[in-house]
């Protein structure tokens, strides 16, 4: 009875981690390589790819769909706004390079973003060594040594400017371990 019912169409089951092995639809596979391109090598190789595919005699109408589907994920990346209608004269050399550029500016902020992290790890782990010198200068290396392993792991720097005055004002070295330990 659900004969009538069952699809008449084959399907293709995508796994992008599997692309470069599995696919055998040549335009399936290219877009999944699109997808996982991570530099704007990689964006280059597959766009020239696709360019293979869709330049082929007969491809016309595959080519300006693919084209205009291209033009208005850059459209969606680069805005919030309603995607512009993509020029009439649009290549798949114009997208490669817009993608390209698009890709290549994705880096700079994970890069800023990592140095900062970066520095303010060393600005910590800074911190923590001189509080270690400090307690040892003031308390003993056991002392420091026990400080040390207790805020070896914090990264709040109102925390280690607290234990810094600490130092200061306690007069043992049990004294600055518990208030250290109040204070996390």
């Amino acid at each position: 009875a659900l004969l009538a019912h069952q699809p008449s169409s084959g399907y293709m089951l995508l796994d992008e981690r599997h692309a470069e092995a599995d696919y055998a639809g040549e335009l399936t596979r290219a877009v999944a390589l699109l997808e996982q391109s991570g530099s704007p090598e990689d964006l280059a190789r597959v766009v020239e790819h696709l360019a293979g595919i869709l330049n082929a005699p007969g491809r016309e109408e595959l080519r300006s769909a693919f084209l205009d589907w291209l033009w208005v994920l850059k459209e969606r990346v680069e805005s919030e706004d309603e995607p512009s209608a993509p020029p009439p004269d649009l290549t798949l050399e114009d997208v490669k390079m817009t993608l390209e550029e698009r890709v290549a500016t994705w880096r700079e902020p994970w890069i800023r973003q990592g140095v900062e992290q970066g520095i303010k790890q060393g600005v910590e782990q800074g911190k923590r060594e001189q509080l270690r010198r400090l307690a040892e200068v003031r308390f003993g290396r056991q002392t420091a040594e026990r400080l040390f392993a207790a805020l070896r792991r914090e990264d709040d720097p109102r925390l280690l400017d607290a234990v810094a005055e600490a130092v200061v004002r306690c007069e043992t070295g049990d004294e600055l371990l518990r208030e250290a330990a109040r204070k996390r």
